[in-house]
């Protein structure tokens, strides 16, 4: 069975699913116990009854919400991207859909049961992770083959930027290590907006 909706549709729909995403957050951070800036406060906090009193109920919905919504959009992707290899389309997929779960979990769990939180933000964080990276790939090998999409140029663009996110998060790694996640909040937040600009990117770079 087909996913049937065209560019144009898919385009709003990914635009009606950002402005979603940053109004949630935005509403989350506004009602934060305490100051709210992205080096001192991860996302996990903003879903923590005991940090975030009035809006951690906000971030559970967010986050299950956006799991599920973002489904049709992985589909959409899977339907419209050529990556040669029938295998290599099976395990994007799974990829994507276990970075769902995981977020879909992130926000039935919360952070006071760490453990189990962590687990789940690792599903999430790596599956989308691991996906963003084959892609780039996939689309590198586009590029070689002389595919109308990506072209070199764009694809250069958005290597670059990636480059530099990761970059960055490379750095903070390095500097605070991994061994208290805690100092690694502002890592967190680089990779969750990454990862989401990426996901959403992609629309318009399946355009042909």
């Amino acid at each position: 069975m087909k996913f049937k909706w065209n560019f144009k549709q898919q385009l709003l729909y990914n635009l009606f699913l950002l402005i979603l995403c940053c109004f949630f957050i935005i509403i989350c951070a506004s009602l934060y116990d305490g100051e709210f800036n992205l080096r001192d406060v991860c996302i996990s906090n903003l879903g923590n009854p005991e940090l975030n009193s009035r809006g951690w109920w906000i971030f559970s919905i967010c986050m299950c919400l956006m799991a599920i919504l973002i489904i049709p959009h992985i589909l959409y992707l899977y339907r419209n991207i050529n990556f040669y290899s029938r295998i290599l389309e099976q395990i994007w997929l799974f990829l994507l859909i276990m970075g769902s779960i995981g977020m879909f979990f992130v926000g039935i769990v919360n952070e006071i049961n760490y453990p189990t939180h962590l687990a789940f933000a690792a599903i999430a964080f790596g599956g989308y992770g691991l996906a963003l990276i084959l892609a780039l790939v996939i689309m590198l090998v586009r590029v070689i083959k002389g595919e109308k999409w990506p072209n070199l140029v764009s694809y250069i663009i958005m290597a670059i930027f990636m480059s530099v996110l990761l970059g960055i998060i490379i750095r903070e790694i390095v500097v605070y290590g991994i061994r208290n996640p805690s100092d690694l909040n502002f890592t967190e937040w680089i990779a969750f907006f990454l990862i989401i600009g990426w996901i959403f990117s992609m629309t318009i770079i399946v355009k042909r």
